[in-house]
């Protein structure tokens, strides 16, 4: 028997003690080897790295994809979209990061191998460039060792941050589309007569209003919705109609008044009965007399505009004179409302509707109206200087409080104001004017229908993009595609196609289990078809020792290797090895 294959060079058994064993070999075992047939081929083209670049193109075409997904989407209905833009986009955003870490992966394996033909590399180089461009955390810590690989790495990383931003980029809400509609409704043209109010006793006042005018006004005071029946419109509509109301002309004066308390002694001696009488410094009257031809409501105000004892006195005149109006309106299905974004300076004078007053007793067309509107909004406030005792304030009716400023007068001051109640007011005189020409509308007299033109203002469920989210993924996409871009330079210097293969790796550093391999220029997988089979443990190598009997009774200069199972053992624990 041959005993040099196990490492002596006679019999173990007939060894004495005095015989040392030789260390195990070193010669590989033979394999079939196949002869060198790879050449070593460099070129732009031959070597351009397809598969990343691809991969890099694609996640741009994702980018550009969210983009067609949001400008798409916007303001188009949920209903146009079987799958929703989310869906889209989360599928994109999922397909670019996936593109970008294999791109990473790709950029690592080439600067790694072009990184280690340059002279000067070190093994600590090629390391960091495996380390960085496969671990975040690595390419966080990088420290000086920080390189494109750690940079693109963390941008890779921070790529998914775009899943969460597209999931705001795109929401669903709600959008008014307005087109041409035709609508039928019924509006009285002018005030049936004696509709609102009844004329009482010797003085021709108006006493108490109609039932018709009563349930007008409790409509009005509990803001029910105005009714109408098939009108055609279907949602909200708004247009232009036709309707009775009272056409309004102002007009505006200033009124001085001067309440000091000096002026409260003549030079005389004697009382000012002005200053101690006092004068309004706050009144809102409506006033009607129903024995006149053409009657007219008439309103006037008056109100003090700062907190000064002497000064300015604003005042308004107007009259409310019976007419055909054109009115600005919304329609929601079934209810009809003025529209807000229009008032009483909007509204356009169609023709004057002139009706005769009630010279005796029973029904009045206006008089209800004015007793409705001066019973809500008559009032006064009367400042006047009391002595010692300072100003005094006489009050009467809601508005003297609701349109007031500041707090009661105190003292020897005249803090209190009013804004202005005017338009307030004169709006309450239109809503309900309104009011009675849709509930005295009747069906059976053609002048009150009419056909309009209205807008029909559909309000649709749709998808609303967010750009500034969508722009920041996409750049957080294409900063993280930049930054991977360049670590494919260099590629053209490769001779062959390479991987990261620890195989492949291990046979550019010659280890002993493939050096015996005859082509060195082999990629991964074709050096894999010559020493695939080979079989390899892990574990400590080093030199058998035997007694005087032959029993192997240790080993000696044991380190850790990957080599041939038959010569490797298990690493013992808490043992050290050599290098």
């Amino acid at each position: 028997m041959d005993y040099r294959q196990y490492g002596y060079n006679q019999d173990p058994k007939l060894a004495g003690p005095s015989v040392h064993p030789i260390p195990t070999p070193t010669v590989q075992p033979q394999y079939q080897t196949l002869a060198p047939s790879t050449t070593w081929r460099r070129g732009a083209f031959r070597r351009f790295p397809w598969p990343g670049f691809l991969a890099l193109v694609a996640a741009l075409l994702s980018a550009i994809g969210m983009v067609v997904v949001l400008v798409l989407s916007n303001n188009k209905p949920v209903s146009q979209w079987k799958i929703s833009p989310a869906v889209y986009l989360a599928i994109e955003s999922t397909i670019a990061n996936i593109l970008l870490a294999y791109a990473l992966s790709e950029g690592t394996t080439v600067a790694w191998w072009v990184k280690s033909m340059k002279p000067g590399s070190h093994v600590s180089d090629l390391h960091n460039i495996w380390a960085y461009g496969t671990s975040i955390k690595q390419a966080l810590f990088s420290g000086r060792g920080f390189n494109l690989i750690a940079l693109a790495c963390i941008t890779a990383a921070l790529a998914p941050i775009n899943g969460p931003l597209l999931q705001r980029a795109s929401t669903i809400s709600t959008l008014a589309v307005n087109k041409p509609t035709t609508l039928t409704v019924l509006a009285a043209q002018e005030f049936p007569l004696g509709y609102t109010g009844t004329v009482t006793g010797r003085a021709h006042t108006v006493g108490f209003v109609t039932s018709n005018f009563s349930s007008v006004v409790q409509d009005y005071v509990l803001k029910k919705p105005i009714n109408i029946t098939q009108s055609g419109c279907e949602g909200r509509c708004s247009g232009v109609m036709q309707a009775a109301g009272y056409a309004i002309n102002c007009s505006y004066s200033i009124l001085q008044y001067n309440l000091s308390s000096s002026l409260a002694i003549n030079p005389d001696r004697t009382t000012n009965d002005a200053v101690f009488s006092g004068t309004n410094v706050f009144s809102t009257n409506f006033t009607y007399y129903e024995m006149t031809r053409n009657p007219t409501i008439n309103y006037s105000s008056v109100h003090k505009t700062d907190g000064e004892c002497a000064g300015d006195l604003h005042l308004a005149q107007c009259t409310l004179t019976p007419a055909l109006l054109q009115y600005n309106v919304i329609l929601d299905n079934d209810t009809i409302s003025l529209d807000p974004k229009y008032t009483y300076k909007d509204d356009r004078l169609v023709k004057y509707t002139p009706s005769f007053g009630n010279d005796a007793q029973g029904p009045s067309t206006h008089g209800g109206m004015y007793l409705a509107l001066s019973t809500m909004f008559n009032s006064q406030v009367r400042l006047s200087f009391g002595g010692a005792v300072g100003y005094i304030l006489g009050t009467s009716g809601a508005p003297a409080l609701q349109y007031a400023v500041t707090g009661l007068t105190v003292g020897m001051t005249c803090p209190t104001y009013w804004s202005d109640p005017t338009d307030d007011m004169l709006s309450t005189a239109r809503e309900l004017a309104f009011r009675v020409a849709i509930h005295a509308a009747n069906s059976t007299n053609a002048t009150n229908t009419q056909t309009i033109s209205a807008t029909s203002v559909d309000v649709l469920t749709v998808y609303v993009s967010h750009y500034l989210y969508l722009g920041l993924a996409v750049f957080f996409t294409l900063l993280s595609t930049l930054c991977i871009a360049p670590t494919f330079f260099g590629w053209w210097a490769l001779g062959r196609k390479v991987s990261l293969s620890p195989i492949e790796i291990a046979k550019a550093f010659d280890a002993p289990i493939l050096s015996n391999s005859l082509d060195s220029n082999l990629d991964a997988d074709d050096l894999l078809k010559e020493v695939g089979d080979r079989p390899v443990r892990y574990g400590a190598l080093g030199e058998q020792v035997y007694a005087h009997n032959g029993v192997l009774v240790g080993r000696t200069g044991e380190k850790l290797v990957m080599g041939e199972p038959g010569r490797v053992h298990e690493a013992a624990e808490g043992r050290t090895y050599g290098g």
